[in-house]
């Protein structure tokens, strides 16, 4: 299978909603709940993206059990030259607003598969995609400003609360106001409720059992 980057006839005007957009997305991206995030991902890059063509990378994972294909013992079993396995896999690359995001596309199989289309590349990736760290919250937020933002229909709305009502609770920040709401919804949830009921309850018949009659 080979891939052809697209030919762009015509660029897409710039967008203060994409580039709002693009933000948000860079900054969901770098700590995500990747079971939530990158189907929307998908969607937002083929909806609000201009694919530009495709990268390919080449990563080398190391052997744990060795240093450069030696134990203690003599040659080591498990990998080859301190190499455990290579996984190569071509990568769809989209531009939102200037800023890069990628795909995977498909795993390549072959070396020589590798080296024919490395030449047609934007770009060979010798290395994993890494993204400036930022917390867990900070990534949930932009992706909670997504839904609020780009998907503003009912079925979007119950989605967002879905997301607020069943996600970890966090402290209240004022730049992340959602989150402050989600966990004010889990707050006064009734299953939240129910739970504090059942502990009182629970430390209500503990305090008798102590009264010493």
């Amino acid at each position: 299978m080979t891939l052809h980057p697209p030919t762009i006839h015509e660029q897409q005007a710039p967008s203060l909603r994409r580039a709002l957009l693009a933000h948000l997305m860079r900054v969901a991206n770098s700590n995500p709940c990747r079971q939530r995030w990158y189907p929307l991902k998908d969607k937002l890059c083929w909806h609000f993206g201009l694919l530009d063509g495709y990268d390919v990378q080449e990563v080398r994972a190391p052997c744990w059990r060795c240093t450069d294909g030696y134990t203690e013992e003599g040659e080591c079993g498990y990998c080859h030259e301190g190499v455990h396995h290579i996984t190569r896999t071509a990568l769809a690359r989209f531009d939102v607003e200037g800023l890069i995001f990628h795909r995977p596309s498909y795993k390549i199989e072959s070396k020589a598969e590798f080296q024919e289309l490395s030449t047609g590349a934007v770009q060979v990736l010798r290395h994993r995609i890494t993204h400036r760290p930022r917390s867990e919250a900070a990534s949930r937020e932009a992706m909670l400003w997504i839904y609020l933002i780009f998907f503003g229909h009912a079925r979007s709305w119950k989605r967002l609360l879905q997301e607020m009502r069943s996600g970890p609770t966090y402290s209240f920040h004022p730049l992340r106001p959602l989150l402050a709401l989600a966990s004010l919804l889990q707050t006064l949830s009734l299953r939240h409720l129910r739970y504090r009921w059942q502990r009182f309850v629970f430390n209500l018949l503990h305090t008798f059992d102590d009264i010493p009659f």
